[in-house]
């Protein structure tokens, strides 16, 4: 059964049209607020997006510090190397003139006198003293010869002395030692 309708067409017509005009203002209402929101979160994304971009830009720019400071860093790494090779090969060939010294004055027997060491410019150690025989020198010579940094032993004179008293006498001498390369 159809249900009876008692209001006049025109009356359902502008009814029908009112309904319609509601709706549609809904329906754009929704779509405006729709569209406004997703403008809002575009916009939102925008700005969180520069602020990432930004945040990035600044993590590119301080990594790149860091590495021109590593680049530093493994500059003086390379100079630090470098010094040290220089030093240990100044210590690896260097001459230790206290240790010669020291051997030097081990080896003399106690019947010798040293009167002096010194070391001249052509890098000669020159050996004064007095020994009461010529053996005496002749062994200095060959204890000499057996410390490292010595290279060539040589005489550089050997005389005969009396003491004024005529009680004792003894060598007076010079012993020439060249000394290995510094």
């Amino acid at each position: 059964m159809h249900r009876l309708n008692l209001l006049p067409t025109e009356v359902l017509i502008n009814q029908s049209k009112k309904k319609h005009r509601l709706f549609l203002i809904l329906i754009v209402s929704a779509f405006l607020v729709s569209l406004i929101c997703i403008l809002m979160f575009i916009k939102n994304s925008e700005i969180l997006l520069k602020g990432e971009i930004e945040n990035t830009y600044q993590d590119i720019a301080d990594i790149k510090t860091k590495m021109q400071s590593w680049d530093n860093l493994e500059a003086m790494l390379e100079e630090c190397e470098k010094r040290q090779n220089i030093y240990e090969n100044l210590t690896e060939n260097r001459i230790d003139y206290s240790q010669i010294l020291s051997k030097l004055i081990s080896l003399i027997p106690e019947e010798t006198t040293i009167i002096s060491l010194k070391i001249d410019e052509s890098s000669c150690l020159i050996i004064n003293g007095y020994a009461p025989y010529n053996r005496y020198v002749a062994e200095i010579m060959e204890d000499v010869k057996s410390i490292d940094d010595i290279s060539d032993v040589s005489l550089g004179f050997i005389l005969y002395k009396e003491d004024e008293d005529k009680s004792s006498h003894s060598y007076y001498f010079e012993i020439v030692a060249e000394l290995a390369e510094d």
